[in-house]
């Protein structure tokens, strides 16, 4: 009876290398594109929570500007509006220093992701941006939002993509009560802004809205 011998190929060194190399590009790239997707994820939890913020917090019947008293506005306007009263009137913070379950914290008069919240809606994972509201002493049926979202990090464009997403957010989504937006500002206050005197997208934006 005759044998039949089946010679197995070995692979070569570079062969090895070669499909080490390949596998590895492939790992690196998904775990890229899983980066990029939550980075995106988060930047949407972002632009839901500043709709939430208005369309519920502030201009709803049970918002700040509800006639309720208290901490909320007396009238249907936003007069004496603050960032605490804002969150006092909708119970997202009760400016208890010791309370861990608060919807935002309240820093530096601005409101930020709670790190007890799970959701961590304000880009926490990544820095964190802050939003501050003050009535227009001028018009107390409009109101300002100073975001700041300086200290966002992910890749080289970070601030011009979170800054012009949630700038989107404003004018298209809020677009029923979106007056103005002044990119590059510096703070909430003054009628005249300036900001990175280069021009370029810092991630801090004011916007005026109202009613």
């Amino acid at each position: 009876m005759k044998r039949i011998f089946v010679k197995y190929k070995s692979f070569s060194l570079i062969e090895v290398i070669l499909a080490l190399l390949i596998s590895t590009a492939i790992a690196s790239y998904a775990i890229k594109q899983k980066s990029l997707s939550d980075y995106f994820s988060q930047i949407s939890i972002a632009q839901d929570t500043i709709t939430d913020i208005i369309n519920n917090g502030i201009i709803s019947p049970i918002g700040y500007a509800s006639n309720r008293g208290g901490d909320c506005s007396s009238s249907f306007d936003f007069e004496n509006m603050t960032t605490t009263r804002l969150a006092q009137c909708n119970e997202w913070n009760d400016n208890d220093p010791l309370t861990t379950n608060d919807r935002f914290n309240i820093v530096s008069n601005a409101l930020v992701a709670n790190e007890n919240i799970s959701s961590k809606e304000l880009m926490a994972f990544y820095g964190g941006c802050s939003i501050e509201v003050a009535v227009v002493p001028s018009n107390t049926r409009q109101y300002d939002i100073f975001v700041n979202c300086s200290n966002v990090k992910y890749n080289d464009r970070t601030l011009a993509l979170i800054e012009e997403s949630l700038s989107f957010t404003f004018q298209k989504t809020l677009s029923s009560v979106f007056i103005s937006i002044t990119q590059k500002a510096v703070n909430i206050n003054g009628s005249v802004l300036s900001g990175d005197p280069l021009g370029v997208l810092d991630g801090k934006f004011r916007v005026r809205m109202g009613i």
